[in-house]
This record gives structure tokens, C-alpha cells and sequence, in this order.
């Protein structure tokens, strides 16, 4: 069995429809004696992987537009999630409205949670992070636990990073994750 795709007028912009697919359309008449003549918007996606469509000057991301439309207003400070983790699949029956930990539980889920050398702000690679780490836990210390003048720099230098980063991976050895 099919379904058949189903088409809702934008409450705001009736000359706008949005289907339950995430497909949106213009429903201009173009000329005054002659039926409404349907244009599919492309939009355009984002390097997330998210859609954009520009509905009477207002940027919308489609997923958002399909579930305000088909289920309902959006609650401050929740998230509507992609239940496949594809942010393409604009279909109102992969999306939820969830809070902000329940999206990060699902994206570490489906492998879209960007961490490591995932993240877009990423300067190092996991291996490069390990071997920072194990430079940390061979250098010379204190007995009351503090890396001994000079080591910090030292490592930063072989490892060309701010010793900042090595004081960072010394206090908390998990803060590179993949």
C-alpha cells in the first residue's frame, strides 16, 4: 500500500503549501483568468545537511516548517529531531519534538553527534590527541602532582600546540573524544 502525499496551505503564507514529505510549493496564479500553476521550492542545503526555503522573505529550515504545520507549534527550548539522524528526511514521521539532551542521546545513537575530529572546529586528529596524552603521562612531575617546570612547554613545542592544550588534556583526559 502507498501513501499518497499530502499538501497543507502555510497558515501565514496561503500561497505556500507543505507537504508531509518535506516538500514545499508555490501555488502562484500567474496570470487572472488561469489556475494556480505549482512550483516545488529547491531551497538550499546547508553544510549540516539541513534545507533551507525562503517562504515571503522569512527563512525557514524545512523539517521545522513540516512540524509546525502538521503537528503543531514548537515549544521554547525544544528540538525537532530527525528520528534517522539524515537531516534530509524532512518526512513528519521522522520527526519529534525532544528536549536538547534527548537530541544529543539520539545523535550519538545514529553516529551524527559530531565530536573529535568530526567536529567542525577540530584542529587535531584522534591519533594526534593520543600521542599528546601519553607525552603527559610520561613527563616528569612533582610529587604533589604537577608536571615539573618547563614540561608543559616542552611537550607543546614537540607537538607544535598551545601549552594551554596540554594543561587542558592533563586536567581532563577525556575532553578529546571520537
Amino acid at each position: 500500500m502507498t501513501s499518497t502525499e499530502q499538501f497543507r496551505k502555510v497558515p501565514w503564507a496561503p500561497e505556500y503549501e507543505v507537504s508531509d514529505q518535506g516538500r514545499v510549493r508555490s501555488t502562484v496564479v500567474r496570470h487572472r483568468n488561469s489556475k494556480p500553476s505549482l512550483r516545488y521550492l529547491n531551497g538550499w542545503t546547508k553544510p549540516t545537511g539541513y534545507t533551507m526555503v525562503c517562504i515571503d522573505g522569512q527563512t525557514w529550515r524545512v523539517h521545522r516548517l513540516v512540524y509546525r504545520i502538521f503537528v503543531g507549534e514548537l515549544i521554547d527550548d525544544m528540538s525537532i529531531c530527525h528520528m534517522d539522524g539524515d537531516p534530509a528526511n524532512n518526512a513528519v514521521s521522522n520527526l519529534r519534538q525532544e528536549n536538547h539532551a534527548e537530541n544529543m542521546s539520539h545523535k550519538k545513537r545514529h553516529g551524527t553527534h559530531l565530536s573529535g575530529e568530526t567536529h567542525g572546529s577540530a584542529k587535531h586528529t584522534q591519533e594526534q590527541a593520543d600521542a599528546v596524552r601519553n607525552a603527559v603521562a610520561q613527563a616528569e612531575y612533582y610529587p604533589n602532582g604537577r608536571l615539573k617546570a618547563g614540561e608543559r612547554q616542552r611537550i607543546a613545542a614537540d607537538f607544535g600546540v598551545a601549552s594551554s592544550l596540554i594543561s587542558t588534556i592533563q586536567r581532563r583526559p577525556n575532553a578529546w573524544r571520537a
